[in-house]
């Protein structure tokens, strides 16, 4: 049976020596989504940005149902969010042919709505365009060398897929193999599940080519993306694109497995099929479930980052695309323990 744990995978500038704890207070992670929409004004959707302390987004949502007397399915969000922390993110509630409800009915202590605007559409993930974060590390074993590493860090990381993404000791693949079985499960599971699975082969491959030193490096067969953009092409021998590459005009990708893995190529091709051959249970699984192949980039690279000695601790803050993870981040600076004492659904992305 396969043991699965993120310790496996490898690092860009090697493990960290130093150690930290994160989240001893909501308060010493804050997260600030920053979306690609301005609403318009009009319309029957009520755009909520909403400051919350303590709660996940879903119980956030129940609360805006409730005030607004509509049901959960009236209310969208644009991304997860986590409990244990301060987080401000946007919603939108349906209200046609409804005023506005009373803001203050709203607030407590936990909940603060920052903005609340009209809009002809609904709120949809694909508005969420990044995430701004501002984190408290706590009981840091060397602050100075913290700040040093961060250099290092600061130049990118490997975007792999964070803890949370697979649940509770990875329960989340193993749920996936169930599916993969025949086990019928609601619609949303099962796309968390399948996902987890293909998450997890992403990291893998990420792993594998830091291990074979071509993750900065290109290699034959390569889907390249265009920075901040889906669009991507084959290497095909180009002489201009390894300035490109070391310019951040495109980047690097691994596959997310699905149907359409056949349609790669040469050493790139050879490195996901060596992962997928690894996982046979996961790779095969999410091809039958008629899972489509897609691409992620494998560098992840904090922008506007800072860092900060406050006393003993180190803060450090910085933006990164939305379904990316600050833990991934984390990861590389410190062995981190979070003091929160769970493992979250929802962090970061």
């Amino acid at each position: 049976m396969t043991e699965y744990s993120l310790n496996k995978l490898a690092y860009r500038f090697g493990q960290p020596t130093e150690t930290a704890a994160i989240r001893q207070q909501p308060e010493h992670f804050k997260v600030q989504e920053l979306i690609r929409v301005e609403p318009d004004g009009t319309g029957e959707h009520l755009w909520l940005n909403i400051r919350k302390r303590g709660m996940n987004t879903q119980f956030l949502m129940k609360q805006v149902a409730r005030w607004a007397g509509v049901s959960e399915r009236n209310v969208s969000h644009a991304g997860l969010k986590d409990r244990h922390a301060v987080t401000e993110q946007w919603l939108s509630v349906q209200l046609p042919g409804k005023p506005d409800p009373d803001i203050r009915e709203l607030e407590n202590d936990d909940i603060q709505v920052i903005a609340a605007h009209r809009h002809s559409q609904k709120l949809r993930s694909a508005v969420l365009l990044a995430n701004r974060f501002e984190l408290l590390l706590t009981n840091v074993s060397d602050p100075q060398a913290v700040v040093e590493r961060w250099q290092q860090v600061s130049r990118g990381v490997p975007n792999y897929f964070g803890e949370q993404r697979f649940g509770h000791s990875f329960g989340n693949i193993d749920k996936a193999k169930q599916v993969f079985a025949g086990k019928r499960v609601k619609r949303h599971l099962q796309s968390l599940f399948l996902s987890a699975a293909r998450s997890w082969l992403f990291n893998c491959m990420i792993s594998q080519r830091l291990e074979q030193g071509q993750f900065e490096t290109l290699i034959a067969g390569d889907m390249l993306m265009l920075a901040g953009s889906r669009s991507h092409f084959q290497n095909q021998g180009e002489a201009d694109l390894p300035e490109r590459l070391a310019s951040g005009d495109v980047q690097l990708s691994a596959p997310l497995w699905g149907e359409g893995y056949e349609k790669l190529e040469g050493e790139y091709l050879a490195l996901a099929q060596s992962v997928a051959n690894s996982e046979p249970e996961l790779a095969e699984g999410l091809v039958k479930q008629r899972v489509k192949m897609a691409l992620r980039p494998i560098l992840l690279k904090p922008e506007h980052g800072r860092i900060d000695l406050v006393g003993k601790d180190v803060k450090i803050s910085f933006v990164l695309p939305s379904g990316s993870f600050a833990t991934s981040v984390l990861r590389e600076l410190v062995s981190y323990q979070d003091a929160s004492g769970s493992v979250h659904a929802d962090l970061g992305e």
